[in-house]
């Protein structure tokens, strides 16, 4: 008798630690379920997307990628790009602008200078409706430029020599090793003044404002401050994100209660520029007679949408 009462009390204890249990898990499904549910409500609201253009331009791959998913994102109204960038490559300056043109097919894009958006940055400010500067901002720089480093005089004074052997004087040119031929600087400034004009078209399609008896003069690879800027047309007007939100609120009826909220984009990588700039052995060659100086310009390849490093 004892031993089946004494098995009744263990079997009752069991179902009371599986219902315990049973309970416990209950309450944490309840919990996740809820706390999920808040995130998907949390990520699901409309939102103005705030994204950042900084430093040099270049290796835009990676941005390009994330602001291209803007464009198909039903719950951003609209896109603030805030730019401080000298500029980088006129390659990937021109991806951002393709990308930015992309999201501005289907939802308003606002351009917002910080302190500096001169040359490639301004690339991408013409990828919007409407720029807007501060007092101060650093902008225009509308040109093109390539760098040809000369290393003959170096190499010469250390004892190194380099033989060349081509089938045409321009073929490989610039090569750093040696002067570069009159034949091979006409055909680079053929391919920069083709590149400039492609520039000075976005300028000429993005702001009509700007006259044609001063375009000449804002087009040379002059730098203005935002105050300048806005008289000659490059700028709608003074002012920073605040006033980039009045402006989508007016002539966009975005809603005042939308947030803005910061994309994170892919920082730009700069190591390893130097060796396709310069080549790879000159640039070890250099590297070790002055690392300092050399790891602290940031070398790109290719054409130069840049005003100052």
């Amino acid at each position: 008798m004892s031993q089946v009462v004494f098995s009744n009390f263990y079997f009752l204890k069991k179902i009371r630690q599986w219902r315990f249990i049973a309970f416990c898990f209950g309450i944490a499904l309840l919990i996740v379920l809820f706390y999920s549910s808040s995130a998907k409500i949390t990520q699901t609201d409309d939102y103005i997307a705030e994204i950042d253009i900084s430093d040099m331009i270049i290796d835009a791959s990676e941005r390009e990628k994330e602001i291209l998913k803007l464009a198909t994102d039903n719950h951003v109204k609209s896109v603030i790009v805030s730019i401080n960038s000298p500029g980088g490559t006129t390659y990937d300056s021109e991806i951002l602008y393709n990308a930015l043109r992309q999201v501005a097919a289907k939802k308003p894009v606002v351009s917002v200078m910080k302190n500096v958006a001169a040359s490639g940055g301004y690339i991408v400010a013409l990828a919007s409706e409407h720029i807007i500067s501060a007092g101060n901002t650093i902008t225009g720089s509308i040109g093109v430029l390539m760098q040809i480093p000369n290393a003959k005089k170096l190499l010469d004074n250390i004892g190194v020599s380099v033989t060349e052997v081509k089938s045409s004087p321009i073929k490989g040119e610039p090569n750093y090793f040696s002067n570069t031929p009159p034949e091979a600087i006409d055909n680079l400034k053929s391919m920069l003044d083709d590149t400039d004009d492609w520039f000075k078209a976005l300028v000429k399609k993005h702001r009509p404002k700007i006259s044609d008896a001063v375009f000449p003069s804002v087009t040379n690879g002059a730098v203005f401050t935002g105050r300048q800027a806005i008289k000659l047309g490059l700028v709608d007007e003074i002012g920073g994100v605040d006033q980039a939100k009045k402006y989508l609120i007016t002539k966009h009826k975005i809603k005042n209660s939308l947030e803005i909220r910061k994309i994170e984009l892919e920082p730009t990588q700069v190591n390893g520029y130097l060796d396709e700039f310069v080549g790879t052995h000159l640039s070890t060659l250099l590297k070790s007679l002055s690392k300092n100086f050399l790891e602290t310009r940031n070398n790109v390849d290719g054409l130069l949408s840049l005003w100052h490093i």
